[in-house]
């Protein structure tokens, strides 16, 4: 009974693992689709087209991933174009405003129930104007940080899905158990490098485009952060490794003493 059990647990994990897989690389796909498709950026470039005779068009487009957000805005209003541009918004740089110079302006007037209130019309958001080719440049630098990540959790989840398999065979300790805890171990030390190592480069990137802000507005750099969280589940994954091998050599001199 306890037998059919494990088999049941072994085969319901296999199949979650396998389902994992094929969503990541799915995922990877359909970005990449996006990416090399140009979605936002033949969207953007039709907005212009087409307009005698209209009196007001709007037409915006978004693009997130984990550093920014890439933007698109077309506002046309009584045969004259208000914006039509490409924005990038980081996501480690933000907008202070000091109140000290602010006006009415800075306020709109909200009503909840019976009541009226102030609410401040400035953001924390910062956008920074993009030509068409930094956008391209930064999209696909995007995408291969997404493909490397997307390799790593492809091959985290294989030696998965063989650690898994060596256990619906009940075999625990054995060497291959111990090197496959390893591997997982050593790739999740990775993952928060290249994550570290890439918001540096766009934060550092954005920063540096020397942006000219009006009174009253500084920059907010919230700074890089490091993913530690991997480092610690990394570090018990290689202590859990190195029981199964003290637990291998153990079995290993019982089996050698009988």
């Amino acid at each position: 009974m306890k037998k059919n059990e494990n088999m049941n647990v072994s085969k319901a994990s296999l199949w979650l693992t396998n389902i994992l897989i094929g969503m990541a690389i799915a995922w990877f796909i359909a970005l990449a689709g996006i990416q090399f498709m140009g979605v936002g950026l033949g969207f953007a470039k039709t907005q212009s087209e087409g307009l005698t005779g209209s009196r007001s068009k709007t037409a915006t487009f978004k693009y997130s991933v984990p550093e920014f957000d890439l933007e698109y805005y077309f506002i046309y209003r009584e045969g004259k174009v208000i914006i039509d541009q490409y924005l990038i918004s980081p996501k480690n740089i933000g907008l202070n405003y000091n109140y000290t110079k602010a006006t009415e302006n800075d306020f709109i007037s909200v009503s909840a129930g019976d009541k009226d209130y102030k609410m401040p019309t400035k953001t924390g958001q910062l956008y920074l104007p993009i030509d068409e080719t930094d956008l391209q440049y930064y999209r696909y630098l995007s995408l291969f940080e997404m493909l490397l990540l997307t390799v790593i959790k492809v091959l985290i989840l294989l030696l998965i899905r063989k650690l898994i398999l060596n256990f619906s065979k009940g075999d625990f300790f054995i060497t291959s158990n111990y090197q496959l805890l390893y591997r997982i171990g050593g790739l999740l030390t990775i993952v928060p490098i290249i994550l570290f190592a890439f918001e540096s480069y766009f934060t550092n990137s954005f920063s540096s485009l020397g942006l000219s802000l009006p009174e009253g507005y500084s920059l907010n750099m919230k700074g890089v952060s490091f993913q530690w969280n991997y480092m610690y589940i990394s570090l018990l994954l290689i202590l859990t490794a190195q029981a199964f091998k003290q637990g291998i050599e153990l079995k290993t001199d019982k089996d050698l003493t009988i």
